[in-house]
Parts: structure tokens; C-alpha cells; sequence
């Protein structure tokens, strides 16, 4: 079964942010470490968004964890920004010809903004999905460290746009640095069609589980809801192991040890998203409404429509 299950993984090569697998596994995580009743709660906003968007790629928290990408790739471009925050990273005293400037609808920004309109309950049933949805493919996104960082170099005095640019040879192709991240190192290099099949599901929910298994995330880590802490660390880790302090330049070849070091950060790095994002959807939906008086409280706000 795992041997069918992984030949189903790598069919498709993907083009987002850990990539549609690596969202729903960090969305895996976090549902399984929900606490009780919370699953249903989060499940009854992703339900009625793919029921009246209609999304029907996305009927649930893991389904829908690509949810923001889905948009991107139908066109959708205006948010773009949301999905990163580009610090900038200036190795060897490099002066960029401009001084570098962080945008201001970042990821950072956005998770802070969003988390207070999904907290609000009052909120008509189509913000309060729309938040929801949003925070959860971004507590993925601002994990990712290539998503926290932008190189200014010679190279690239304007910026690399998170590795986007960056051009490196990986199992006799050239990737762009910010893909080999996406795809945690080569492990995903797949999108599995959406809503999940069953042999699917089971296979986000093993890997899930192996993800925690394989990566040790402190309870006092686990409980971290601060966007800016979350983006320094990732910044943190782009400068130490995506970069390599910058000790290589575009074009090079990725080696097996940058490879492991690199399953290795990711891995950790997917593991506390999926907590932290438990730890916060456990935050917002907390009130002791019962799943059931929630949906339809959830419908009673919905949207007027006209005749």
C-alpha cells in the first residue's frame, strides 16, 4: 500500500509555496492536533466556502489548505504579496544600488490582520471563510524560508525574489533555488488531484504522522502565534542553510549533504507550522458552542443575497 501510495505522489510537478503537498500535510498536522470539536467547527468555514464560492477542490481544513494558491492560479494575482515577506538578505557587504524595501502587505502583516477578523464572531459566514481559509495556507507559507528572504548581491542587485531567480543544477536539471524548497528538497515533486480520494488522504495523514514522528517541536514552540517570529526564524534559516551564508553562487550543483540538510530544516520547519497552526485554530474557534449551533450560527450570517 505505501509503495502505491507514494508512486501516486509523483505524478505532477507543483509551483507553490511547499507546494500543494506540503500545505496539506503542515493542515494534516494541525488537524490532528486540534482539540476536541475544533475540527468540525474549522471544517463547517471550509464547507461553505467550496459550497458557495464554489471551490469545490477544497470541501475541508487539508483539502483547502491550497485554497490561496487555487486563486493565484486562476488568475488571481492582487494578493499576491500576501504569500511572503522579502527581507533582505546582503552577504559581504554588498550595498544594492537601492536601498531594499519590505513590502507592506506581507505575509507578516496579513496573518496579524487576519487572525482578528477570523476571531471575530460576528463576522458574515463569507469573511470569516475567507480569513480562515487564508490563514491557514499562510501559517505554511511564512514557514517556508525562502518565503522570509531576498538576496541583494552582484548578482542580483535588484533583489532574487526569494531564490526565484536563483538558477541551480539538481538531479541533472536546473531548478530554481526557491523550487528546490518548495518541493522540501526534491522529497514532493508532485500535486495530487484535489478533493483527496481516500488512498490520498491516507497517504497527507502518513506523512503527516511521519513528520511528527521524525521532527521534535517543543511545547512552548508549539504555542508561538507571533507572525514576526515565525518569519525571523525562517529568514534565519535561509541565510544559515538555503544560502549557505552565501559559500555558493547561481549555477552551482546541489550536493546529497546540502540535500539533507535541507530535508532536515524543511522537515522541522513544516512540523512547527502544523502546530503552531493547530494552536491557533484551536484560539479562534475555542467558544463552547457546540459543532452543530456553530454551522448554523456560521449560515445564519451569511451574505444577503439580491433578487
Amino acid at each position: 500500500m505505501r509503495a502505491v501510495l507514494v508512486a501516486l505522489a509523483l505524478c505532477v510537478v507543483g509551483t507553490h509555496a511547499w507546494w500543494c503537498t506540503g500545505h496539506m500535510i503542515v493542515a494534516e498536522i494541525a488537524r490532528q492536533n486540534l482539540d476536541s470539536g475544533i475540527e468540525a467547527k474549522v471544517n463547517a468555514v471550509m464547507s461553505w466556502l467550496s459550497t458557495n464560492g464554489p471551490f469545490p477542490q477544497s470541501p475541508d481544513m487539508v483539502n483547502g489548505a491550497c485554497w490561496a494558491d487555487d486563486l493565484k492560479s486562476q488568475g488571481l494575482e492582487a494578493m499576491e504579496g500576501w504569500h511572503f515577506i522579502n527581507m533582505p538578505y546582503v552577504p559581504n557587504n554588498y550595498v544594492p544600488p537601492k536601498p531594499p524595501q519590505v513590502q507592506h502587505d506581507n505575509v507578516v502583516n496579513d496573518i496579524t490582520t487576519l487572525d482578528k477578523t477570523a476571531k471575530r464572531t460576528d463576522a458574515n459566514i463569507w469573511i470569516r471563510s475567507f480569513a480562515v481559509a487564508n490563514l491557514i495556507h499562510f501559517f505554511g507559507d511564512v514557514h517556508q524560508p525562502l518565503h522570509a528572504t531576498e538576496l541583494y548581491s552582484a548578482e542580483f542587485p535588484d533583489g532574487d525574489a526569494g531564490g526565484t531567480l536563483f538558477d541551480v543544477t539538481f538531479q541533472n536539471k536546473t531548478w530554481k533555488l526557491h523550487f528546490i524548497w518548495d518541493s522540501v528538497c526534491g522529497t514532493f515533486q508532485a500535486e495530487l488531484p484535489r478533493p483527496l480520494n481516500e488512498t490520498s488522504m491516507n497517504w497527507i495523514k502518513m506523512m503527516a504522522q511521519e513528520f511528527q514522528a521524525n521532527f521534535t517541536v517543543p511545547d512552548s514552540e508549539r504555542r508561538v502565534y507571533n507572525s514576526t517570529v515565525m518569519a525571523d526564524e525562517s529568514f534565519a534559516a535561509a541565510v544559515a542553510h538555503a544560502y549557505e551564508h552565501y559559500s555558493f553562487r547561481p549555477g552551482a550543483v546541489i550536493n546529497q549533504t546540502y540535500i539533507d540538510t535541507c530535508k532536515i530544516v524543511a522537515g522541522l520547519r513544516i512540523a512547527y507550522a502544523g502546530y503552531r497552526l493547530a494552536h491557533e485554530l484551536n484560539y479562534l474557534f475555542k467558544d463552547s458552542t457546540s459543532a452543530g449551533a456553530f454551522s448554523d450560527r456560521l449560515h445564519a450570517l451569511r451574505p444577503a443575497r439580491r433578487n
